[in-house]
């Protein structure tokens, strides 16, 4: 394969994920799409499943409501940083000719942005876990796995 059948490649490669992580991001996060909202009924039948099936004390709810307001607000600043580097993305996308490093450093802040949603959205779990009893730890460990291996919402 010649090289500029090799750079032809890789950028169909990075046009493909980019098109994508657009997608994705935009379906997850535009505050005009009515998958936002989909995203908070998530959020919502997240909560409403702690409550049913964990059964909180009155302690433990006046505990936890604190932490869930302030993952909430981290939660909105790492949506908001994730939609800003998509439309990074997509911009670069749209230059002619494709600059390559700029495709590819829009795409690493995408992910990054996304990891460090990932991460904080683990975090948070970690942190409700050590204020329930350990039955209900392992409720909430067996949601969340049972959610990163399914999907919240199939």
């Amino acid at each position: 394969m010649s090289v500029r059948h090799a750079l032809l490649w890789n950028l169909a490669t990075i046009i493909i994920a980019v098109a994508v992580s657009v997608f994705v991001v935009n379906r997850e996060i535009d505050p005009v799409d009515h998958h936002h909202h989909h995203s908070h009924a998530q959020e919502a039948d997240f909560h409403q499943w702690i409550h049913d099936n964990l059964n909180l004390t009155e302690e433990q709810s006046r505990i936890l409501h604190p932490i869930e307001d302030v993952f909430e607000n981290n939660r909105k600043t790492h949506r908001n940083e994730i939609l800003r580097a998509g439309r990074e993305l997509a911009e670069a996308i749209g230059q002619s000719p494709a600059d390559e490093g700029a495709l590819d450093q829009a795409l690493q802040k995408l992910h990054r942005a996304q990891g460090e949603l990932q991460k904080a959205t683990l975090q948070h779990f970690l942190e409700m876990k050590d204020h329930l009893t350990d039955e209900q730890g392992q409720k909430l460990i067996q949601w969340t796995r049972d959610s990163i291996l399914h999907g919240y919402d199939d």
